[in-house]
């Protein structure tokens, strides 16, 4: 409390410059972008800027965005820009990305002068560097000239001070490098070579300590992850138990399945205390301590620093559990498979914990999506950038867009994105995600293909497995040869246009009839099925509206027969169970609906007239199959018309009957889905129904009320 630096306030302002920067409160520089990109390299040089923001002043008219000093009465104005500050990144990466953009300007210019791969700084003539520096002057055009060579192609790296050159030779590295950091030196952001980490100097036997790269351990051209928390040998608190659990560093994901196994720890712990200061139960205290451990193993297993991005596409791999999901991102030659490139998981909310499985593995697909195309700059991929972000530093390596396979075990999955008519029977949330997944593949160039659980590299990310058995590339790849279960967005063209719908049909209105109950629109459906439908609606009313002609028709049955039969031939699931129960295929051939097929076929039967009837009961299967079932209809359009013409029928012929009596009646000798509340809509308007429901309660209200409080009453008055 006595420190002297105690009555001292900084306070910073740096909004202001976010109009001028296209930044909003964080700096362009990705971390996990720029790691991906180093691991693209195959020989790369790093750098260091020594004392960056100490080298950094700022103009006189950005000292009122910079940062300030309040002393009392006093206010303190600072030129430099001190480290620590939430300005201080900002303002470097502005330097930086202006030297970068110079280094490339001289790079093109010197394109056009020579053959050579290297120009000679010499061939610029005064008017070329004039054009091309931020501040050209004699002194500057004379630093160009007795500097290094000037590479015609080279990639250059950035992350806060940090400077990485690649190549595809330690040559070609050296040379970038060189001519780096000539050109940064000669705007005051000096870095001293002795600090520079080559990459082929560690898997060499030059240099056996680990180096820092980006928070990664770098060692042998390996990369390992750091762990720097421990327990305390008393009691685990709650604060204790957050300070371990969040202390391994792991931007890329390499070994995410500790994060997660940590997340569901810290679960449990917020679950059962509140204050930060609560001892934490002795069992959850001992899974704590065994993550610790492991996480502490873990640091000694390195993984190769370099995968070729450049020349292999992704293979990504989702899957999702009870409690979480996973994204495994890999590369493929089709020959091999590398290790992990990227992979982010994720514990589902409370909220959440109830969705069903295939639910779940929904949204992990579409995560998955979502990372390739948050770091599509980054990866061999169309790039995609969020609002107000910048495009890539014009001397950023560009990957060429390659074909994205996704691996899924989830086989519904890929049949609900194949089939985009159906999406309207899904619940709103799995139709978002099915449409923002199908928009996804087509921007993403992916395609998804079906293999085992066993098979899937994110199955582990997805249970938070940290022990088992390592997954076959050579059986990956045979899986993904063979898949049959595909979604292939260029298989699906006009899917895409399913939110945007144009009617090319004439206006219409509903067809209600003089009772006011609304009868099914045949209009949209087929001329013979139309023409079918109105043969029974003619007897959809009352029998004194009937015409003689057909009250005496007694084709009436013929009728309805033929539009069972149409009903059945037009629903998908009963042709199936049809050739199912003549023996003619068999449920494994049908994919996902498999289960409801043999489900069918168990509490079905196939009359002599071919026809697919029902058992009225599931204790009947044991019953000759001559015994009367009820009729399928299935579950399509034309046979929900037909229902609620039945239903009219009935309501008429048994003198307005109620809804519930109706769908009794029916269901003695049909069988579909949904069919009461279809039988409730339709006569549910029905005007001479409503008046005398209307009159019922009307004469209850006018006599039943009125005699019982006249009863009441007397009695009052008898009793005083």
């Amino acid at each position: 409390d006595n420190h002297p630096t105690t009555p001292c306030r900084i306070v910073l302002d740096y909004r202001v410059l976010n109009r001028y920067l296209l930044r909003g409160g964080r700096t362009q520089n990705d971390l996990q972008g720029t790691l991906l990109q180093l691991r693209g390299f195959r020989y790369f040089v790093a750098s260091d800027i020594s004392k960056a923001f100490c080298q950094m002043k700022a103009s006189l008219h950005d000292l009122a965005y910079t940062n300030y000093t309040c002393i009392g009465d006093y206010t303190v104005l600072w030129s430099s820009v001190s480290f620590g500050t939430s300005s201080a990144p900002n303002f470097l990466e502005c330097c930086t990305y202006d030297i970068t953009t110079e280094a490339d300007a001289l790079r093109k210019a010197g394109a056009t002068l020579t053959l050579s791969p290297l120009v000679d700084p010499y061939l610029y003539d005064d008017d070329t560097l004039a054009e091309v520096l931020l501040l050209p002057t004699p002194e500057a055009f004379d630093y160009i000239r007795q500097g290094p060579m000037v590479p015609k192609e080279f990639v250059l790296l950035k992350y806060v001070d940090d400077l990485f050159n690649g190549g595809d030779s330690p040559e070609l590295a050296s040379q970038a490098n060189d001519f780096s950091l000539h050109i940064l030196g000669g705007h005051g952001l000096k870095a001293d070579s002795i600090k520079n980490v080559r990459s082929w100097s560690q898997s060499s036997t030059e240099e056996t300590t680990s180096k820092s790269l980006l928070g990664y351990h770098y060692r042998d051209e390996q990369l390992f992850v750091v762990y720097s928390g421990q327990l305390p040998s008393g009691a685990t608190t709650k604060r204790a138990a957050c300070s371990a659990l969040a202390s391994l560093y792991d931007p890329l994901g390499i070994f995410i399945e500790y994060d997660l196994k940590g997340r569901l720890i810290w679960r449990r712990i917020c679950e059962n205390y509140k204050s930060w200061s609560d001892p934490i139960d002795t069992n959850v205290a001992n899974d704590l301590k065994d993550w610790v451990k492991e996480c502490q193993a873990v640091t000694t297993r390195g993984v190769p620093r370099h995968i070729d991005v450049q020349l292999q596409p992704l293979l990504v791999s989702t899957d999702a559990s009870t409690d979480i999901w996973g994204v495994d991102v890999r590369c493929t030659d089709n020959t091999t498979i590398s290790t992990r490139l990227l992979s982010r998981g994720g514990v589902f909310p409370k909220t959440q914990t109830s969705w069903t499985i295939p639910r779940k593995e929904l949204v992990a697909l579409w995560k998955g999506l979502q990372l390739l195309k948050l770091t599509s700059p980054y990866l061999p991929v169309p790039s995609y950038y969020k609002p107000n972000q910048v495009p890539l530093d014009p001397l950023a390596p560009v990957l060429r867009p390659r074909q994205v396979r996704l691996l899924c075990d989830s086989e519904i999955t890929i049949y609900r994105l194949r089939r985009p008519a159906n999406d309207k029977r899904l619940p709103a949330v799995e139709r978002r995600r099915l449409i923002e997944v199908r928009k996804l593949c087509k921007e993403l160039d992916v395609i998804v293909l079906h293999v085992p659980s066993e098979l899937n590299y994110a199955d582990s990310v997805s249970r938070a497995r940290t022990t088992g058995d390592l997954i076959n590339p050579t059986a990956v790849l045979n899986s993904m040869t063979t898949a049959k279960v595909i979604y292939d967005y260029r298989e699906h063209p006009d899917e895409f246009d399913e939110d945007v719908v144009i009617s090319t049909t004439a206006p219409s209105v509903l067809a209600i009839n003089q009772d006011g109950i609304d009868l099914p629109e045949v209009g949209p459906l087929p001329e013979d099925q139309r023409g079918e439908l109105e043969a029974i609606m003619d007897y959809a009313k009352p029998s004194d509206r009937i015409t003689e002609g057909l009250l005496e028709d007694s084709q009436f049955t013929t009728r309805v027969q033929e539009c069972v039969l149409r009903s059945q031939l037009e629903d998908q699931d009963i042709r199936d169970l049809k050739t199912i129960l003549q023996g003619e295929s068999t449920t494994a051939l049908y994919g996902v609906r498999a289960t409801r097929l043999q489900r069918l076929s168990k509490v079905c039967f196939l009359d002599d007239d071919g026809l697919l009837r029902r058992y009225p009961e599931p204790h009947r299967l044991t019953q000759p199959h001559n015994e009367k079932g009820v009729l399928c209809l299935g579950r399509s359009l034309y046979s929900a018309f037909l229902i609620r013409v039945l239903a009219t029928i009935f309501h008429y012929l048994y003198g307005h009957l109620g809804a519930k009596r109706v769908h009794i009646l029916l269901r003695r000798d049909y069988w579909r889905d949904s069919m009461f509340r279809l039988i409730r809509i339709t006569i549910g308007s029905c005007i001479p129904c409503l008046k005398a429901r209307a009159t019922r309660q009307h004469n209850y209200l006018v006599t039943q009320v009125q005699t019982l409080l006249t009863e009441c009453l007397w009695q009052l008055v008898g009793v005083d």
